[in-house]
Formats: structure tokens, C-alpha cells, sequence
């Protein structure tokens, strides 16, 4: 009876090893076909780059809600619409894509708070909050241009000069940032639809057209194909960033508001757009000459 009971011992044990072999091999096997199944679902994912993951937060950082518009209160300064309406918060710090994917092809910057003295504009002498960057004449005049945060289309511009059609628009984000474009050319069919609605005046009438209801765009999307005017080879295009929030620090001077009352809605909202560049690009765009030839780098808003 004694050896009869130790058999039996024995061979239960060999059954429990066995068993619990199999259980670790169907665990283990289990495990291998999740983890193969989720690699075989991950590389299926599109990949995605350090530098598009970086440029979608800087986009997904600008509010896209529309509720919020913003009007000038014929004074130089804005309002927020529907009156007094509480606008979303902006991003902080306040940073902005470039305006071209060909910036590495610029040659020179034309600054934002100057007079024109040059014949890039045909308006010397004129004071402009904008500036602009400037490509090689002989370079052609096929340059992309892309928005550089979101926003929407609240007016638009169609001047006729030296014969070809110059198109400019303004871009607001409902927190309160403002940007202009001018100068451009070729449009990309979503712009050249607004253009197309816009009503035809004698050459050299620039005035703005109001666009209702606005139409929005996203960082990144592409506004034109080609800048400047082609028969002279004049190839550059206008860019300016303003701040309807609140006065710059130009504007806090009595002096300056007195001159440049006339324009206030952008002369007194004005910002140095280099510095709201990232630090890269902003060392970039410093690196780069001057446009004007007579004010240089001197700036009203660039220090």
C-alpha cells in the first residue's frame, strides 16, 4: 500500500508539470500573436516626422472657432464683434510659421514699420505697418505662399499694375491676430474664388472689399503660387502681422499717433513679424540685407 500511494503521488505531479507547461505555452503564444497583431497594426499607421508632429502643434496652439470677429472702431483701435464679445485666448508665446516654404531662396527683408523710399511698392515716401520678403529678380516668380497660423479671409484686394493683377488679403484668427498679404499673383483656386468675387476698379484703386461671411483657412494651407509682377521681374510679395488686442509700443508715443492717425488701424497694431518667428527662423530672417536701401533695418516696431 505504501508504494502504491508513492506511484500515484509521482504521477499526479508529472500531470500538474505538464499542465502547467501548457498553460505557460499557451500564454506565451497568446501574448506573441497581440503583440505581433499590434506591430502588424502600428506599421500600417502613416508615419509621421519630428517636424510634421511640431508644425501640427504649433497649428492645433491657434483657436479655429468663428464666433468671434473682430471690426476697427474707426479710431485706430478694434472691437471685438458681437460687441464686447470675449475673444479666445491667443498662443503664448506668440509664434508663427513662416509666410513661404521658399524663404532658404530669400534675398532680402523689407521691414514692417517704415516709409517706402524704393520702387518695390511704386509708393515711396508712403508709411506702411507691413513689410515683405524679396526674391531674386532673375529667380522667377513661382513662389509658394502659406498661411502661417489659422485664420480667416476678412477682406480682400484686386489692383491692376503694369498690367497684371496684384491681389492682397487680410486674415484674422478670432483671439485677435491679424495678418496682410500683398503683392501676390498666381492664386491657388480656394483664393482665386474670393478674388473672383471682388469688384473691378481702375488701375492703381487698391481699396479693400470686405468678405462676408469670412471664409477660414489652416496653418499650412496654400494662399499662392506665384509673387510680384512678372514683366518686370519684380519678385518679392507684402506680409504683415498686427495685434488688434491692444496698441504697440510705437503707438504709445504721442508723436507717432499724431503721424500715422490716418492708418491706425494698422500703424498702431503693427508687430516686428521677425520676432515672432521661431528662434531658427527668426536668426534666418535677421541673417538676410534689407530691402529698403534709405531705412535699412531701422523700425518702428524691430529694434
Amino acid at each position: 500500500m505504501h508504494t502504491l500511494k508513492t506511484h500515484n503521488q509521482h504521477g499526479f505531479g508529472h500531470i500538474v508539470l505538464v499542465i502547467a507547461i501548457l498553460l505557460v505555452a499557451i500564454v506565451g503564444f497568446a501574448g506573441y500573436r497581440v503583440f505581433t497583431s499590434k506591430d502588424k497594426t502600428d506599421s500600417n499607421k502613416p508615419t509621421t516626422s519630428k517636424a510634421t508632429t511640431e508644425g501640427q502643434a504649433q497649428t492645433d496652439k491657434w483657436p479655429t472657432d468663428t464666433d468671434v470677429s473682430w471690426s476697427s472702431d474707426g479710431r485706430g483701435g478694434w472691437i471685438t464683434m458681437p460687441y464686447d464679445a470675449k475673444a479666445p485666448a491667443c498662443p503664448d508665446p506668440l509664434t508663427l510659421e513662416l509666410p513661404t516654404p521658399d524663404f532658404n531662396k530669400a534675398v532680402s527683408i523689407l521691414y514692417p514699420g517704415q516709409s517706402r523710399t524704393g520702387s518695390f511698392e511704386g509708393l515711396g515716401g508712403t508709411y506702411k505697418a507691413h513689410g515683405g520678403i524679396r526674391f531674386e529678380d532673375n529667380a522667377g516668380n513661382n513662389k509658394d505662399v502659406v498661411m502661417p497660423f489659422n485664420g480667416s479671409v476678412v477682406s480682400a484686394t484686386k489692383d491692376l499694375v503694369e498690367g497684371e493683377w496684384q491681389y492682397g488679403f487680410r486674415i484674422v484668427n478670432a483671439c485677435g491676430i491679424m495678418i496682410s498679404f500683398g503683392h501676390l499673383h498666381d492664386l491657388t483656386p480656394a483664393f482665386q474664388t474670393i478674388a473672383d468675387k471682388l469688384p473691378t476698379r481702375p488701375a492703381g484703386d487698391s481699396r479693400a472689399t470686405k468678405i462676408e461671411p469670412a471664409v477660414p483657412f489652416k496653418t499650412g494651407d496654400k494662399v499662392a503660387t506665384a509673387i510680384g509682377l512678372v514683366g518686370s521681374k519684380n519678385v518679392g510679395f507684402d506680409y504683415g502681422v498686427y495685434d488688434l488686442r491692444s496698441n504697440n509700443q510705437a503707438a504709445m508715443n504721442a508723436d507717432y499717433k499724431a503721424a500715422h492717425a490716418d492708418a491706425g488701424e494698422t500703424a498702431f497694431h503693427g508687430l516686428c513679424w521677425l520676432d515672432n518667428l521661431s528662434d531658427k527662423d527668426k536668426a534666418a530672417a535677421k541673417a538676410l540685407p534689407a530691402t529698403d536701401q534709405t531705412y535699412g533695418k531701422t523700425s518702428d516696431y524691430c529694434k
